[in-house]
């Protein structure tokens, strides 16, 4: 006997429009991954770069000046590239301390993530080479984030 109600159409274009919901929200859910580990990506290339600066920072010798300079005495410096700027700003504690602000931004294509770090420094003598002076990290928190 024959069913004349059709139910069968009805009920086939509901359970292709609940698999073609589910099959948009897999692939907006993947796109909204790829742009997360891109900007994941992005971010850690700017703290990698921001370590660099600090190596860098620790490896050059400060001029004699900041060591005799009046406290509230600043230095800037600005390195540019093609994919990042690097900003040093040294301010003069008094005695031998110094505040270094290192701050970072990173672009990878159209993405940007900036990052930067407060560090408390001491200059001190340089004992591989006489007469020469260093940046030396005090002991403690020496350094703290800088959003």
């Amino acid at each position: 006997m024959p069913c004349r109600s059709g139910f069968v159409l009805p009920l086939a274009l509901l359970a292709l429009t609940v698999l073609v919901i589910m099959a948009g929200a897999l692939v907006e859910g993947g796109v909204h991954d790829v742009r997360l580990a891109r900007d994941t990506s992005v971010g850690a290339a700017a703290e990698l770069r921001l370590e660099g600066a600090t190596a860098e920072l620790l490896a050059v010798p400060p001029d004699s000046a900041v060591l005799s300079a009046p406290p509230g005495s600043v230095w800037r410096s600005e390195t540019v590239t093609a994919t990042d700027t690097v900003r040093t700003t040294l301010h003069s504690l008094g005695g031998s301390y110094v505040r270094a602000v290192l701050e970072v931004r990173f672009r990878s294509g159209a993405r940007w993530a900036a990052t930067g770090a407060i560090l408390i420094l001491r200059i001190a003598p340089d004992t591989a080479a006489a007469g020469a002076l260093r940046l030396r990290r005090i002991p403690g928190r020496w350094w703290t984030p800088n959003p």
